[in-house]
């Protein structure tokens, strides 16, 4: 009995811990600005021939307001195409500071040149080059 309850207990701390405490060996820092950082998921890294898939982790130091909620952090999936210099996304998902989400499959989408400047551009250089 005591073993099950030491599991049960183990298993509620688990739980309890903010998420960067048990995920932080999974994702890995990319880049930032005062109002997101940026992390891709090393777990999901696919690479064949010219092609990148990778989840993106968009964490908000500042809540982002959608609608009537605020975004704490968003995932996307992005195939990234090395050779044509494009980039795709291809589903994402928004995690709101109330514990509730919102996704979305964007393979309709057609690929686009990551623009200058931007963290598109420092996505597909940092997995393309």
């Amino acid at each position: 009995m005591n073993k099950f309850l030491i599991i049960i207990l183990f298993g509620l701390l688990i739980l309890s811990l903010p998420k960067e405490s048990y995920t932080q060996d999974r994702w890995v820092y990319i880049d930032s600005d005062e109002t997101v950082t940026i992390y891709y998921d090393t777990k999901t890294v696919t690479r064949n021939s010219d092609n990148v898939e990778v989840w993106i982790e968009w964490y908000y130091e500042k809540k982002k307001k959608s609608g009537s909620k605020y975004i704490d952090y968003t995932l996307n999936k992005i195939r990234l195409d090395c050779l044509n210099r494009t980039l795709k996304y291809l589903k994402f998902v928004v995690y709101y500071t109330d514990d509730t989400s919102y996704s979305s499959d964007l393979d309709n989408e057609p690929p686009e040149e990551p623009i200058p400047g931007t963290f598109g551009e420092v996505i597909w250089e940092y997995f393309c080059e």
